[in-house]
């Protein structure tokens, strides 16, 4: 039974502290292989005036405009790639290299739309290679196990298994020539 605990100021949304307890178990079980049924995840929350860094109480570094909410970005949120068979693509992604399928959706004009759980949306709309995205890249483990995957898929392997900046990385295109990187152990 893991029991995760995570200490923060006070004053997060509800939809925040939601997302927040759903992207730690998502960690938890691909990391850690934790079962998430038996998973606790804490949000102990703690009022500025209780907590104190560098010196000052997180009141007085607020009043002083250093504990001002500050925009930046947090990381890569998702891709979405315009594919020319919608069946065929959802087929190698998730058969093929087992992603998972988060939810099916339209979108605004209409399309279809397969969201990908490892940050991939799928929609029909026929690429015109070379598009505008270089590469995608997904860590996971066992590299070197997806080459077969890859090409059983239908996938063309470009590079790899090799290792690279971010342990083993191999480059492949998808059905719709998008280049994607695995990469870890």
């Amino acid at each position: 039974m893991p029991v995760v605990t995570v200490q923060l100021y006070e004053g997060r949304s509800h939809e925040q502290k939601r997302a927040l307890v759903a992207a730690i178990t998502r960690s938890m079980v691909d990391l850690v292989d934790a079962d998430p049924s038996g998973l606790h995840v804490i949000l102990d929350e703690i009022s500025p005036a209780n907590w104190g860094r560098h010196g000052l109480l997180g009141t007085d570094r607020q009043s002083a405009g250093s504990g001002a909410p500050q925009s930046k970005v947090i990381g890569l949120s998702h891709l979405l790639l315009q594919v020319r068979d919608l069946s065929a693509s959802e087929e190698f992604y998730v058969e093929g290299l087992g992603f998972t399928v988060r939810k099916r959706d339209h979108l605004p004009d209409g399309r279809d739309l397969i969201v990908l759980d490892q940050g991939v949306g799928l929609a029909e709309g026929g690429p015109e290679p070379p598009g505008s995205v270089e590469h995608i890249a997904f860590q996971t483990r066992n590299v070197a196990s997806y080459e077969e995957r890859v090409k059983a898929a239908r996938g063309t392997v470009v590079d790899g298994p090799r290792p690279g900046v971010y342990g083993i990385s191999l480059y492949f295109l998808d059905l719709d020539g998008n280049k994607i990187e695995l990469h870890g152990d």
